[in-house]
């Protein structure tokens, strides 16, 4: 019976780094560089796009693997829209304050179980796009 490879998981860092080498460097040489199979790279290279844009867009988090994405991530960008709005007005905003607005955004959306605990708060803080300083 033929011996299964381990699989290796790139970060989003090093996705960006095999897409900029497979462009002066042939697709052979490819996978021996990364320690990858043939089908992984033509998989990243088939979704260039959006790990460039993603690596654009969440630099802080190039070297993350996995994106998570929650089930509730439309109430997350909506709050995330409404806090980057009040933030440009120089508004105080609390954290109570943002979990309200959550809970009516989630209403709007339709989603009657949204609670916008402390722990999905505390969850929102730490998102990089968020450039929370103080609340």
């Amino acid at each position: 019976m033929a011996e299964r490879k381990e699989s290796t998981e790139l970060t989003l860092n090093e996705k960006v780094q095999l897409i900029r080498f497979l462009e002066t460097n042939s697709q052979r040489k490819t996978p021996e560089r990364f320690h990858v199979s043939k089908t992984t790279v033509s998989n990243i290279q088939r979704r260039k796009r959006e790990y460039l844009e993603r690596y654009d867009k969440e630099s802080g988090d190039a070297q993350r693997k996995r994106r998570r994405t929650t089930s509730l991530e439309h109430v997350s960008e909506a709050a995330l829209s409404w806090f980057k709005q009040m933030r440009a007005t120089n508004a105080r905003i609390s954290g109570p304050m943002i979990q309200e607005v959550a809970r009516r955004f989630a209403l709007e959306f339709g989603l009657t179980g949204f609670q916008a605990s402390s722990g999905w708060l505390e969850k929102f803080k730490l998102r990089p796009e968020n450039l929370m300083r103080r609340i």
